[in-house]
């Protein structure tokens, strides 16, 4: 479920939450006048029979919301993730050296979670994946990338001791 929590201004009217069902884990971007946002899907049978992943909306106002497409697809799933249907997780959109990029949480073909990265020139892609993990970390439970604004990454985890 995707609940929005906004400082920004929205209309003055009510809006329902969650803004768009089965989606949980959004990140929001900024562009110019219009908003992107990337989140899960837990749509089971879109990632378990197409393979895609972390869809991506369009706003102009935070609250009416509209799929453009997905992260990934058939045609451009990372190589190094172990299965795509384990699913792509804690998605985070940023606007770095001038390109798009979303960073995500995946589990690598060693079965380790991981962190990737895919790029694109546009907030709604095409994406293709740098092609290898950026942090893998077998103690980790569970981990929750949130990029500053250098580009560093920053992780809240759940580590196992």
């Amino acid at each position: 479920m995707c609940v929005l929590h906004t400082a920004l201004p929205v209309n003055s009217h009510n809006f329902e939450n969650p803004i768009i069902k089965n989606n949980n884990g959004p990140s929001i971007l900024r562009a110019q006048d219009t908003f992107y946002m990337v989140a899960e899907d837990h749509n089971v049978a879109s990632w378990i029979f197409t393979n895609n992943s972390l869809p991506i909306y369009v706003s102009r106002d935070l609250e009416n919301w509209s799929f453009h497409n997905f992260v990934f697809t058939q045609e451009n799933l990372p190589v190094w993730v172990s299965n795509p249907t384990f699913g792509f997780f804690s998605p985070d959109i940023q606007f770095i050296e001038g390109l798009y990029k979303v960073y995500y949480c995946a589990t690598s073909r060693r079965y380790i979670r991981s962190i990737g990265v895919a790029v694109g020139p546009t907030p709604t892609g095409p994406f293709t994946d740098i092609g290898k993990p950026l942090w893998e970390n077998r103690m980790s439970n569970l981990g929750f990338p949130n990029i500053g604004r250098d580009g560093k990454i920053l992780l809240s985890t759940n580590a196992i001791h």
